[in-house]
């Protein structure tokens, strides 16, 4: 393994007698391994880099084939990759900040993960129950069976919030 993680693999069956294939693999998600097309790197009608050898060459003349053909592309789009990943665990983090933030705010509420990605679920008898999804910078609310002067309070809340707004784009 390359110490900035690249792995390419050699494979003497992929292509048939007396070729090699030569592939590389691509970052992980949490366990699961995504190819650059997952990563959103590679069109859905585009191929990984990947080369073919003859298996009968001597192995500097392998060796040169792959440093040539193969290593250019394949880097170019696994630090893409890397890329997409460090911007895919920001996105998480920032998630799951907000997840647990918002939990913080109603006793009783527990984090839910799913995909490495935290929602917030709470549930109160004669309170209502709910949960909150947030997204990068919003945060979809399922709330049910609120008392109505809750709801109102919400409501007031998101009354306040949207006139504040309707203002200040009235003075721009």
């Amino acid at each position: 393994m390359h110490p900035d993680g690249r792995v390419f693999s050699l494979n003497s069956t992929w292509s048939g007698a007396g070729k090699l294939h030569i592939s590389g693999y691509y970052p992980k998600d949490g366990d699961a391994y995504r190819a650059p097309r997952d990563w959103g790197v590679v069109a859905y009608n585009e191929e990984a880099p990947s080369v073919n050898v003859s298996a009968t060459r001597e192995p500097v003349a392998i060796a040169r084939d792959i440093v040539r053909r193969f290593l250019p592309a394949y880097t170019e789009i696994y630090r893409a990759c890397i890329a997409k990943q460090q911007q895919q665990n920001a996105y998480r983090t920032n998630v799951n900040n907000t997840a647990a933030q918002l939990a913080a705010l109603i006793p009783g509420a527990e984090l839910r993960e799913r995909d490495s990605v935290k929602s917030v679920h709470f549930y109160s008898t004669g309170h209502g129950y709910g949960d909150f999804s947030p997204s990068s910078d919003t945060v979809n609310m399922d709330l049910r069976s609120l008392p109505v002067a809750l709801a109102r309070r919400i409501a007031a809340l998101i009354g306040k919030s949207y006139r504040t707004s309707l203002k200040s784009e009235a003075s721009v």
